[in-house]
């Protein structure tokens, strides 16, 4: 039987808690005066294998690909995944919590151009975007005279216990 030494192949994530996760992380979003936050699958380091302690978005939706992104607003949440994963994701996540798109067809900052409220501040983690990400998302945010707030503590990291 085969053994892995250094990578084990259990899936550890999955959808069943995210109701309650999505929750907590709302209630965070309120206690910290914010409408959203941008959950990406990165670390600081930008990798693209990120460790398990930075799984933050398989934490909270199940979705364990290696690409994707989720916007979350105070009534609605949204998951981005490139085409290697529009199968995949809506396997993984609960369809009620979260909508899930192809990046390919709409990306995660023209979604939320389109849904953000007129004044929002959007949180994010600094440590985990590049800054094109933050001007991508800056710029779209212009129109409703929204904004990003870098956070000093990710709420996702609060409220991951185990």
């Amino acid at each position: 039987m085969f053994e892995a030494k250094f990578q084990t192949f259990a899936d550890d994530a999955s959808s069943h808690d995210s109701a309650s996760r999505l929750n907590a992380l709302r209630a965070s979003l309120t206690d910290q005066k914010l409408d959203g936050f941008l959950i990406p699958r990165a670390d600081a380091h930008q990798n693209e294998y990120v460790p398990k302690c930075a799984e933050r978005l398989a934490w909270l939706t199940g979705f364990t690909g290696s690409a994707g992104f989720a916007i979350v607003l105070t009534t609605q949440a949204s998951i981005f995944v490139d085409g290697r994963y529009v199968i995949q994701v809506k396997n993984e996540i609960d369809q009620r919590l979260f909508s899930p798109f192809d990046s390919a067809t709409l990306s995660p900052a023209t979604w939320l151009k389109e849904h953000v409220r007129q004044g929002a501040s959007i949180g994010y983690d600094p440590w985990l975007h590049t800054s094109t990400q933050i001007d991508r998302f800056k710029k779209a945010l212009e129109e409703k005279d929204a904004r990003l707030v870098a956070v000093e503590t990710n709420p996702i990291d609060a409220l991951w216990q185990e």
